[in-house]
């Protein structure tokens, strides 16, 4: 699925039933620690996926195996979030 932290949030909002709060990510932080941890560095390196819609794409195995199916967004959400524990089976 191709979605933002925020659809993802507006997806597990409907299916929690309720508003969820967001705290700030201080990158800046992450990169001054990025000095000295190569995972921190790592991490930093990939942050734009926070924010930025992306979606991978491989022609080749598309030929190979056809149009893959997949579960609609919401509803993988909210089995995930079943499978969890985080709400009852309805």
């Amino acid at each position: 699925h191709c979605v933002t932290n925020g659809d993802f949030k507006t997806s597990m909002e409907k299916n929690l039933g309720k508003a969820l709060k967001t705290e700030f990510l201080p990158w800046w932080l992450i990169r001054m620690v990025a000095w000295i941890n190569p995972m921190m560095r790592e991490v930093y390196e990939m942050a734009y996926q926070w924010s930025t819609p992306h979606k991978l794409i491989d022609p080749k195995l598309d030929q190979l195996v056809g149009s893959l199916p997949h579960t609609p967004f919401d509803e993988a959400v909210h089995q995930a979030l079943l499978d969890l524990g985080f709400i009852k089976n309805e």
